[in-house]
């Protein structure tokens, strides 16, 4: 039997009972000469001339089975690849990343390195809005000061007044007057008229309270020299007969009563003046410094 199929000239096919390219059964297949003269016959070709004309033949249907091959296994990976896509596409659209569907895309780190500086930190307190900062106010004008340092200046003449009256009353209370103790007297009054005349032409309009300030001072100066008046009284009756102890008469008791109203009014006027003396830097009194 021959080596080749004389159907369609494959060679190879050894005792196989069919053609493995055409499917011609080889025991159909005539002898070799009539196979030789058939061919020579039909197609005016030497059997090597006709064998290597199969030869061809086979490598073009091999090449094209290949071919169908290949297409045929692309087709199905490209299948394969776009119903991985749309599957993936349904998944991403029913669960949405957490960012609320945005992807994020890495980026390369920059090269440049920009150094931010920080801005300055807002006023606004965690609790609430920046509170706005009230004005500062403003200092005493240079006429407050001048007629804040004239009223202070008569303050400082009724300290000795005050002095030389508690000393004088000791004296006559005891019965150890001295002509000097009445001078004294005389002298703490006539202080208690010059400061009341002082303060009647005296200057205090620019002055916080001006009025009650004048009203308040007039009032405890006039009770004090009511009280020394009746004080002075009251030492030259005791003078006569005195020992051990003074009578305390009518004329005591009435400059005890002005001297009490006195205390009254110089607390009232310490009250106003102190704030006032301390805006002017001026130092503050007590009723004891009247």
């Amino acid at each position: 039997m021959p080596n080749f199929c004389t159907t369609c000239g494959a060679s190879g096919i050894g005792e196989a009972r069919f053609c493995t390219t055409c499917g011609a059964s080889s025991a159909e297949t005539p002898n070799a000469s009539q196979g030789q003269s058939r061919l020579e016959d039909d197609l005016g070709l030497t059997p090597a001339q006709d064998v290597l004309q199969n030869a061809g033949s086979t490598v073009k249907r091999v090449t094209k089975r290949r071919w169908f091959m290949y297409a045929g296994a692309a087709g199905a990976a490209a299948l394969a690849l776009g119903g991985g896509m749309l599957i993936s596409a349904r998944a991403a659209s029913n669960n949405p990343p957490p960012d609320g569907g945005a992807t994020s895309v890495p980026t390369a780190p920059s090269t440049s390195e920009s150094t931010s500086v920080p801005a300055p930190a807002s006023p606004t307190s965690a609790s609430g809005p920046t509170a706005t900062p009230k004005p500062t106010p403003a200092g005493p004008t240079l006429t407050e000061q001048v007629q804040g340092k004239a009223l202070n200046a008569l303050l400082d003449q009724t300290a000795p007044a005050r002095q030389l009256v508690t000393s004088a009353l000791a004296s006559i209370d005891n019965c150890t007057a001295t002509s000097s103790t009445y001078t004294d007297l005389y002298q703490a009054i006539t202080v208690r008229n010059s400061v009341l005349t002082q303060l009647a032409s005296l200057q205090l309009s620019e002055l916080p309270n001006s009025g009650k300030l004048r009203d308040a001072l007039q009032s405890a100066e006039s009770a004090s020299l009511l009280a020394d008046q009746h004080y002075l009284t009251w030492s030259q009756n005791a003078s006569y007969g005195c020992s051990g102890q003074a009578i305390h008469d009518s004329e005591y008791a009435a400059a005890s009563l002005a001297g009490q109203d006195a205390v009254t009014a110089k607390a009232n006027f310490v009250a106003l003046w102190n704030p006032v003396a301390l805006s002017l830097h001026l130092p503050a009194r007590t009723s004891l410094d009247l």
